[in-house]
């Protein structure tokens, strides 16, 4: 039998305002925040690297007061969708900067 391998990559968002230890904005939450990274990753890599990834990108942990939030995806594509986090600069109208801290096989509970 096959496992299906994954990575987690432990993401922070760091947002563009004068205060540097806010939470996330109001009306940022767990399907925004996935809906901006499908969208990055369809805009840099097409239908083909959406194609690859949607299978198994999933947030599995969001936590706003923290700005981070935890990614799983595919082992074979993780470094396509590291990529496309670091290209995402817009959230609903507000500027931030995802930070990629680690990527794991396997996250500590």
């Amino acid at each position: 039998m096959v496992r299906l391998k994954s990575r987690y990559l432990i993401v922070e968002m760091i947002w563009s305002s004068t205060n540097q230890d806010c939470a996330c904005p109001s009306g940022v939450s767990k399907g925004v925040v996935m809906q901006a990274v499908k969208d990055s990753v369809l805009r840099n890599f097409g239908d083909v690297g959406m194609a690859r990834l949607q299978n198994r990108m999933q947030i599995k942990y969001f936590n706003p007061l923290a700005n981070i939030f935890i990614i799983r995806s595919n082992r074979a594509w993780h470094s396509m969708l590291w990529n496309a986090i670091f290209f995402i600069r817009h959230i609903k109208d507000h500027d931030v900067c995802c930070m990629v801290h680690r990527s794991v096989a396997m996250p500590r509970r």
